[in-house]
């Protein structure tokens, strides 16, 4: 056998990455490079992406704030679609 015409073999991925529909927004982060190093180590354990992973540890966080979204109602001109933003105490 030839080396020079040899073909190597193909690699395939070891997880095929699947993005959710639902939208997000973008933005970035300024992480500190022993945080970033940490967020890798985490996104691996989890089998996840670094965006899922910080989603959830942020969601983990913050679920004691709770914001409600009211529909204006007719009468009222002056408050159409406020946004009340509610943060709970922590126990």
């Amino acid at each position: 056998m030839n080396p020079t015409t040899a073909q190597a073999p193909k690699r395939t991925r070891a997880h095929a990455s699947v993005r959710k529909a639902t939208p997000r927004d973008r933005c970035t982060l300024c992480l500190d490079p022993l945080m970033s190093m940490k967020l890798d180590i985490e996104a691996h354990r989890r089998k996840k992406d670094r965006s899922d992973t910080i989603n959830e540890i942020l969601g983990d966080a913050l679920r004691h704030i709770v914001i409600s979204v009211r529909e204006a109602q007719s009468t009222s001109a002056s408050h159409a679609g406020g946004v009340n933003l509610a943060d709970a105490t922590a126990a």
